[in-house]
Order: structure tokens, then C-alpha cells, then sequence
């Protein structure tokens, strides 16, 4: 099963705190990992990063997500995690699998909801999902 870890903060934290969690849980997901990063300020920046340890464009995060992951169905870059949606007002990372993911899926086309419906394992966040899951998500709104 894959690693999680986050960070939630009133004022900034520094990168590094959030890829040391992050790394601690190595031996959770040896194939890979990847932190989301976020200050909802008047810019709305976020960033997600996969498989590199380096810091965010932008100085002074105040959410962070992390993953370490252990791939089960999808072996594309498409499963890496966090994921965000094309908008970039909505992100999630996971521990768990998604046993039904081909009925959520096809749900959520039937729905016309977009987002992340690429993913062939990881691609629900709504709807009657049968699974073993942890997860944390973050939406990035305006204040």
C-alpha cells in the first residue's frame, strides 16, 4: 500500500518539511512518489511535483500533500500521485486500490464530470467507490 502524508498550516512551512514526511514512508511505496503543494492567495498558486525533490515555483506553501506509491494496475505516469484536475482547484493522493474503478469511471463520463478520468485506477473521488482507502484532498478556493 502506498504512503501518505500532509501539511496544513496558518502561515508558510518549508518544502522540505513536507518531502521528509514524505520520505519516511519510502518503504510504503518504492515506485515512486510526488508532493502537491498550495497558498490560496489572490494567484490561487499550487504545484504538483512527480519524482523530483525540489521546491515549489512559489516560496511560501501552506498546504502540502505527499505520496509515496506502490503501483498495483496503472504503470503510466497518468497513476502518479497527487493528481490534480486540469483546473487546478482540486487535488488528491491516496492509499488504497479502487476495485471498481471501471464502474466509477464510466459513472463519471456518464455524469460529464472531467476530472481525472484518465486514470485507469485512480480516477474516482466521487460516487459509490468500493474500496480500502485513505486519501487526503485539498480545494483550492479563492478567500
Amino acid at each position: 500500500m502506498c504512503g501518505i502524508a500532509g501539511v496544513v498550516v496558518l502561515d508558510e512551512f518549508d518544502p522540505k518539511l513536507l518531502a521528509s514526511m514524505t520520505h519516511l514512508v519510502n518503504y510504503r511505496g518504492p515506485d515512486g512518489y510526488g508532493f502537491a503543494f498550495f497558498h490560496p492567495s489572490e494567484k490561487a498558486d499550487s504545484e504538483v511535483i512527480h519524482n523530483e525533490d525540489r521546491p515549489p515555483r512559489f516560496t511560501n506553501p501552506v498546504v502540502g500533500l505527499g505520496n509515496r506509491q506502490l503501483v498495483i494496475l496503472d504503470l503510466s505516469a497518468l497513476g502518479d500521485q497527487p493528481m490534480q484536475t486540469e483546473e487546478g482547484d482540486l487535488c488528491i493522493t491516496y492509499n488504497g486500490e479502487i476495485y471498481n474503478y471501471l464502474e466509477v469511471r464510466e459513472e463519471l463520463v456518464q455524469s460529464s464530470i472531467p476530472a481525472l478520468l484518465h486514470y485507469e485506477d485512480r480516477n474516482s473521488m466521487a460516487h459509490s467507490v468500493e474500496t480500502r482507502l485513505s486519501f487526503l484532498d485539498y480545494e483550492l478556493a479563492e478567500y
